[in-house]
């Protein structure tokens, strides 16, 4: 059952944004919406389930501790490699990269060295130019994440002569949400904005909410972190306002907000 952490009356003019983060990860978030006077209400769209150690194969493991090079996809990954402790530490041969700034928080949290960090929120496409000028030819790679997702990095880097395998240390899953849920969360107060911050959250969101909402749900402005997850936002048919996020991530998504003037046409 997912139990709403905020779950505001309707206010005439006031800014509500619905935030479909996993819980674990929405805090920070919230609060930067909150400080700028935006009322929240959540629906996490992912539940996160990490795994242990026993749980990942004799072949995943084997493959992850022969590899000169960790990519670390997310925060999430580098709490799943922790659960299954498996994290690279100050001895080991095996050098760390992370994408994205939250990524690269996670892994100082464990005091994990880490050998490249961009020090902006980049797209796969963007990481790729950067990292392949660190990684040797033969060097052996494994990505860090989830049970699912893009394909293009580890596609892209087998394409400059190396070995690339997954370390899968979580899974998603859709999250179960009561009739009940779902009246306090959007029947009595449809958001004015809901912030996206994967295609999956996009995906579960439409699955999740019933039909008999759907009408009014995409109708609704959207800040989502991709021009891939805005394209895929309209095939699902929203036809309203779709901002990205420039950087992805929290500031982005409050920078856009911003930009967008939605915080100015319903302050409090």
């Amino acid at each position: 059952m997912i139990a709403v952490a905020e779950n505001p009356t309707k206010k005439p003019g006031c800014l509500r944004v619905l935030v479909t983060r996993p819980r674990h990860q929405a805090f920070e978030f919230i609060q930067l919406l909150k400080n700028a006077g935006v009322q929240t209400f959540e629906l996490p769209c992912i539940d996160i389930v990490f795994k242990n150690k026993q749980s990942l194969s004799t072949e995943q493991k084997e493959h992850a501790l022969r590899s000169n090079w960790w990519i670390f996809t997310s925060a999430n990954a580098v709490s799943g490699a922790h659960e299954c402790g498996l994290l690279p530490n100050n001895h080991s041969a095996i050098k760390v990269a992370a994408i994205g700034q939250a990524t690269t928080r996670s892994l100082q949290k464990y005091a994990i060295p880490i050998s490249f960090a961009p020090v902006e929120n980049l797209n796969s496409e963007q990481l790729l130019n950067l990292i392949k000028l660190q990684i040797k030819q033969a060097d052996k790679i494994s990505i860090v994440r989830g049970d699912t997702g893009r394909e293009f990095l580890k596609n892209s880097i087998v394409a400059l002569g190396n070995e690339v395998h997954y370390l899968e240390v979580y899974h998603r899953q859709l999250p179960t949400l009561t009739t009940t849920e779902t009246k306090q969360i959007l029947i009595s107060a449809m958001p004015c904005v809901i912030s996206i911050t994967s295609d999956l959250s996009l995906i579960n969101l439409l699955q999740l909410l019933p039909g008999s909402v759907h009408e009014q749900l995409l109708a609704c402005p959207l800040v989502v972190n991709s021009e891939r997850c805005a394209k895929l936002a309209k095939e699902r048919g929203f036809h309203n306002r779709i901002q990205v996020a420039c950087p992805p991530g929290d500031q982005g998504q409050l920078t856009a907000l911003s930009a967008q003037h939605w915080f100015q046409n319903h302050r409090r």
